[in-house]
């Protein structure tokens, strides 16, 4: 007789704990499905705070990782041995392992009889589809020339350990095409938990709203200089900047006078920025984008890029707009465009949209591809 959903030994394993992503938001989710779970990533560096709010009093079991001088400041620098240290963890006394996986957490090794299911985030970006970009900043040839070689091992792992998964749930659909290209694998798409029972409108009447508003971690493929630049050319309008990262002081001194920078907020005041704002402002090729419907559940209209997860959770027209290019004349367009056509977004119809990506629904639809996985196991 198999064991129940609630008898069964699981282990969850997350890539790293670094701060409150969009990552983070989707495990505690799954965490909650699973609160029995024993939880294992490569390395921890959430203050105690968020560790209380996303685990409550569970412990995490990092890999050696962890001990490396600067390696939880500096995670991305060791990327070469990430692989080795996903592979050390033991997870043979578990009969489910479910992994939440942006870089290397669906490689962990499996025993006969074990089930691992996959929740991918992305396949790991900086092997597959976006090394340019994360390299443009090297600027010393030699360690570019490095760099690519270790790269191009991690795909070829990347690649190879995608048969270690029992069954793969992608956050999008532009994701699970990526996990069709790039492992030949299918996934089932189940996207994202939104907190709309938090993430509210206010009644702030369009015309009354002040400002534009990104909300990111502050790392380059988010493009946040780029935004940065096109409000440099428009002093006339506010941008408040919510989050951190290693590109904050470089940012903030590329900014004017317009641009206020706010860096991490807890969940009350970047709830009360939101619903002030205009427009939530994204200029990555993003694989899902949370913020864009915390954004719209707060009844706050959203300015993109048309590329990615974003044609997925922006209704054009209804509950935001696009800009077809990543440079800045394309974004000072889109803006200027929106200025002239926001009074035509209705804060209900980005409200009603968000609806459809809740938690309750999440957990449901969850629920059943971890259920479908094992029954067919």
């Amino acid at each position: 007789m198999k064991p129940t959903r609630k008898e069964l030994k699981v282990a969850i394993v997350h890539d790293w704990f670094m701060g409150k992503g969009g990552a983070e938001q989707v495990f505690k989710e799954i965490f909650s499905s699973f609160p029995q779970a024993d939880i294992y990533a490569l390395f921890n560096n959430m203050s105690s705070e968020l560790q209380k709010e996303f685990l409550g009093d569970k412990k995490i079991t990092v890999s050696f990782l962890q001990k490396f001088p600067f390696a939880r400041k500096n995670h991305r620098y060791f990327f070469p041995f990430f692989k080795y240290a996903i592979e050390s963890f033991d997870l043979s006394k578990y009969d489910l392992i479910i992994s939440s996986s942006h870089a290397v957490a669906k490689g962990v090794k499996i025993t006969d009889g074990q089930r691992h299911l996959c929740y991918c985030h992305t396949p790991v970006r900086y092997a597959w589809d976006m090394r340019t970009e994360y390299l443009e900043h090297v600027t010393n040839k030699g360690v570019r020339k490095i760099a690519n070689w270790q790269l191009d091992k991690l795909k070829k792992w990347d690649h190879h350990s995608a048969n270690r998964v029992t069954k793969f749930a992608a956050n999008s659909v532009y994701v699970s095409k990526r996990i069709k290209n790039h492992y030949l694998r299918d996934a089932q798409v189940v996207y994202p938990p939104i907190n709309t029972e938090f993430f509210i409108p206010n009644g702030i009447t369009v015309k009354d709203r002040s400002q534009y508003i990104v909300v990111s971690r502050l790392v380059p493929y988010k493009r946040i200089d780029l935004i940065i630049r096109a409000f440099n050319k428009m002093p006339n309008l506010h941008l408040k900047i919510i989050g951190e990262g290693p590109e904050y002081l470089s940012l903030k001194e590329a900014a004017n006078d317009n641009i206020e920078f706010l860096g991490f907020t807890g969940n009350e005041q970047l709830r009360k920025e939101f619903q002030k704002s205009k427009a939530l402002i994204l200029a990555a090729n993003e694989d899902f984008g949370i913020t864009s419907l915390e954004a719209q559940a707060c009844g706050i209209p959203v300015l993109a890029l048309r590329k990615g997860g974003y044609l997925e959770t922006v209704k054009e027209g209804k509950t935001g707009f696009f800009f077809d290019k990543q440079d800045v004349e394309s974004i000072v367009e889109g803006v200027r465009k929106f200025e002239k056509d926001r009074h035509t977004l209705e804060p209900e119809s980005a409200r009603e949209n968000a609806l459809r990506f809740s938690r309750k629904r999440f957990r449901e639809e969850f629920k059943s591809f971890v259920e479908s996985a094992l029954n067919n196991s």
